[in-house]
């Protein structure tokens, strides 16, 4: 992919279609997480496409491509909320932590992902923590690369992480996931 990125950045537009719909899989979901509306989705989607092209000069590390990407295609959905709904990001979480479960987790999380629509699944989750979810599930960034990304530290990933699976555990419980 380095090289496909430096083909990239002395012009070559075959190049830069292919290193897009490498990812663009990965920016749709991110995007569709983030905004609701498919034609506000496809408009920040364009507009990560023309940002990233335009400043692809600007990129120091070709192997941090994805993870550059994404950032700015989360900026980008930002600036439209802010812009659309005048709200800025609040981070509220209310969770019940239950230290009598004998099951872990870990382990109700990954039963409940396999068995439910991931969509369905995350719903219960606040915005920001379906994002981290999303990243951290679908497309299987590291904790660290996540931290990057949401210009947050790891340990607060992991918080979220935490937490988003508790709300999961919460809301599906052990009848539900387990029959």
């Amino acid at each position: 992919m380095n090289r496909l990125v430096q083909s990239a950045k002395n012009g070559n537009k075959n190049s830069f279609i292919k290193l897009i719909n490498s990812i663009k899989n990965d920016l749709y979901r991110i995007a569709k997480v983030k905004l609701s509306n498919e034609d506000d989705i496809n408009d920040i989607l364009q507009d990560t496409i023309l940002d990233i092209y335009s400043s692809l000069d600007k990129l120091q590390n070709n192997s941090f491509f994805k993870t550059w990407c994404i950032r700015i295609l989360i900026n980008n959905c930002n600036d439209k909320l802010k812009e659309k709904y005048k709200i800025k990001n609040i981070m509220n979480y209310d969770t019940t932590i239950d230290n009598n479960n004998y099951i872990s987790d870990e382990d109700v999380f990954n039963t409940v992902y396999t068995s439910f629509d991931y969509t369905s699944l995350v719903e219960v989750l606040s915005e920001n923590e379906r994002l981290v979810f999303t990243l951290y599930y679908e497309d299987e960034l590291k904790i660290k690369e996540i931290s990057q990304i949401l210009d947050v530290k790891e340990n607060t990933i992991k918080s979220i992480i935490r937490r988003g699976k508790q709300k999961i555990k919460q809301k599906y419980g052990k009848e539900n996931i387990y029959g």
